[in-house]
């Protein structure tokens, strides 16, 4: 009777104690630990376990940084240059993947102050060839600084880099933003990429946390001092509404342009080429009436008109059969020193019984006369030399005649020969030295000259920074086409997606063409149209022809670039 009293005893201790263990226990819900996220979609998480090109290493402190801040390499000012001198790109694209947090059960032992949490983990950041796992921890939150770093090594083998315009030859910091990591961590370990089983066991207070972070992701952090420890539960609020599978990844820096958070850039594009631009995308439709009544606003304003905007009024004219108005433009470009054979193109035939055609090829000597008193022979012949001195080198180093080093010099004499040249006669305009040709009968995009400019800037010459200040003085007195001469694509580094290389047309790797369709079918018909219309299509770069590097370059463009489409077997006019 005695055993039995003492084991009925130790049974009901047995229970009391289970008991009263079991009010110690609290347990919590997805719902609850949901309720405490803290930031979400704010922070990425740093650490030199991850390589970050942008993270210094050595510093073993994982950060988890808020990065609605990050602006892009480039728009820090830094920009890459190749070491033999040609223009290169450099296109940044910064996505955000997203992490989910799903737990099979939470419990906190007053007893102890221990929480234990079990669950999975899942990630849609699943890129091939790196570490995926997701790393977890509960801390107390320690408010920092993450310093952006850039190193001179990025891509040194075939680049440099520029911060204002200073070459870097070490550590740079770019800019610092708001991040925090966790002290008194305790650390675990998932068991496998993509979907992870995590089961944690920690001491906790009121000030910890639990994060789960991996690079590139948007960190799920959670505020479960304040879920064990305060008595009244909040709420629940702003639960997610989206299924994590519908869930895509967040862009932060799309072709260079932060692009979250941040107002989009306004470009301003000037009122004249905005009329322009209508009526390109027009002739492209084949609409050429339409296209012609946006060039006649310009006879309506007596506003200034480039040759090459003129060579497609005259043709939008003749083929919606406005020949009248086809003849008033016809003059403008002899004033503009256009020759008689240029009007004897093809497209001109269709005009060519018309009386006021046969008048105008009559008084054509008048028109050009025109022409005459605004020339200036002694620019035209100087400017000439200049131009020749720099083919002869740049021609010479693409047949493995020159080095590079070669015309680099050249680039820099010319530069001075140019600015002094326009400081004695002023800027060469179409009214002062005419219109360049490709060929009889088709309007040049770019005056011959163009090549000293771009070459400038190509090559980094010491002059460039004036020459340059030349330019946009020539371009506000409408002189100078700089709006559509292409050096924009040079100076942003890449903000160009298409390069042309030996006539074929490539694309960066990284760049979606899907989302470039406008440009692609403008360079397409830039390069092949029937009636030679002159279409804006300077949303590409030239990769130069070089005999004496051709392997080195075909491996080059394989390694960066992506094959789109043959566009011309005439390639080589485009390559001086």
């Amino acid at each position: 009777m005695k055993i039995t009293n003492q084991l009925i005893l130790s049974s009901i201790l047995l229970m009391f104690f289970q008991f009263v263990s079991s009010q110690n226990l609290k347990t919590f819900s997805q719902n609850d630990l949901d309720a405490h996220k803290m930031k979400p979609d704010t922070y990425d998480f740093w650490w030199d376990m991850d390589d970050y090109m942008l993270f210094k290493n050595g510093d073993s402190i994982p950060y988890f940084v808020d990065i609605k801040d990050y602006k892009g390499i480039l728009n820090y000012e830094v920009e890459f240059h190749l070491h033999d001198g040609r223009n290169t790109t450099f296109i940044e694209d910064f996505t955000m993947n997203n992490i989910h947090v799903e737990i099979e059960s939470c419990s906190f032992d007053e007893n102890d102050n221990k929480i234990r949490i079990s669950g999975k983990v899942k990630s849609n950041r699943q890129w091939q060839g790196v570490d995926n796992q997701i790393q977890v921890a509960i801390g107390e939150v320690k408010d920092t600084l993450a310093y952006v770093h850039v190193e001179h090594t990025i891509f040194k083998e075939k680049n440099y880099i520029t911060y204002h315009g200073e070459r870097v030859e070490g550590d740079l910091v770019l800019d610092s933003l708001k991040a925090f990591y966790l002290k008194n961590t305790v650390r675990f370990e998932t068991s496998e990429p993509y979907i992870e089983k995590f089961s944690i066991e920690a001491t906790i207070n009121e000030n910890s946390v639990l994060a789960f972070g991996l690079g590139s992701s948007f960190a799920e952090i959670f505020n479960i001092g304040d879920m064990v420890f305060l008595n009244d539960k909040p709420k629940i609020k702003n639960l997610e509404t989206i299924a994590f599978k519908d869930k895509q990844p967040t862009p932060i820096i799309r072709k260079n342009v932060a692009v979250l958070w941040q107002t989009p850039k306004v470009i301003i594009v000037p009122e004249y080429y905005q009329v322009i631009d209508k009526a390109e995308q027009f002739i492209l439709r084949k609409q050429y009436g339409a296209a012609a009544k946006e060039y006649n606003n310009f006879l309506t304003s007596n506003h200034y008109v480039y040759a090459r905007d003129i060579h497609n009024a005259v043709r939008s004219a003749i083929l919606s059969r406005d020949y009248k108005t086809a003849i008033i433009w016809s003059e403008k470009l002899v004033a503009k020193g256009v020759g008689l054979a240029y009007f004897e193109a093809p497209i001109f035939n269709r005009i060519e019984k018309q009386i006021e055609w046969q008048d105008f090829l009559n008084n054509f000597d008048d028109f050009h006369e025109v022409f005459l008193k605004t020339q200036d022979t002694v620019l035209i012949k100087k400017l000439k030399a200049i131009v020749d001195l720099d083919q002869k080198y740049y021609v010479g180093r693409a047949k493995g005649e020159y080095s590079h080093a070669d015309a680099v010099a050249i680039t820099e004499i010319n530069d001075i020969s140019l600015i002094e040249l326009i400081g004695e006669h002023g800027f060469p305009t179409e009214e002062k030295i005419g219109v360049t040709l490709n060929n009889e009968h088709i309007i040049g995009g770019y005056p011959r000259y163009y090549v000293l400019i771009y070459h400038s800037k190509q090559s980094n010459s010491p002059s460039w920074a004036n020459l340059n200040e030349i330019r946009k003085t020539a371009y506000s007195k409408f002189e100078y086409d700089a709006y559509r001469d292409g050096l924009e694509t040079i100076l942003k580094n890449g903000e160009t997606c298409f390069s042309v290389y030996k006539g074929n047309l490539y694309l960066e790797k990284g760049c979606n063409l899907d989302n470039l369709q406008k440009p692609l079918k403008q360079i397409r018909f830039g390069f092949n149209n029937q009636n030679d219309f002159i279409i804006s299509f300077s949303e590409f770069s030239v990769f130069p022809y070089e005999a004496d590097n051709d392997a080195a370059n075909d491996s080059f463009m394989k390694e960066r670039y992506d094959f789109v489409e043959k566009l011309t077997d005439d390639w080589f006019w485009y390559e001086k």
